[in-house]
């Protein structure tokens, strides 16, 4: 029996890992395809699953969510200040 918790908490953290994985690849290919209002969806996404995730995966949702809101400076006054903040988080937290 206790084998079996192991094994089904150990999968369901690797599902957990690879859906997170998938979500971030989906947030970097719209902001790279310049569709601004989906990547900004999938940030929502990632949002609540920021603490589980490590530093390099962290960066780069930071990186890609500033990149969504400022939106190639088409973005509004409040979401360029929101991308500017997400660039803060990368410069405090991974380059200090």
């Amino acid at each position: 029996m206790k084998k079996q918790l192991i094994l089904s908490l150990a999968l369901m953290i690797t599902f957990f890992s690879f859906a997170q994985k998938k979500e971030l690849r989906e947030l970097e290919k719209a902001v790279k395809n310049n569709n601004y209002a989906e990547a900004k969806a999938a940030v929502l996404e990632l949002e609540p699953l920021l603490s589980s995730m490590d530093d390099k995966s962290k960066a780069k949702f930071y990186l890609n969510k500033g990149k969504a809101f400022f939106a190639n400076g088409a973005g509004s006054g409040e979401e360029v200040m929101m991308a500017v903040e997400s660039l803060e988080n990368i410069s405090r937290k991974f380059l200090c």
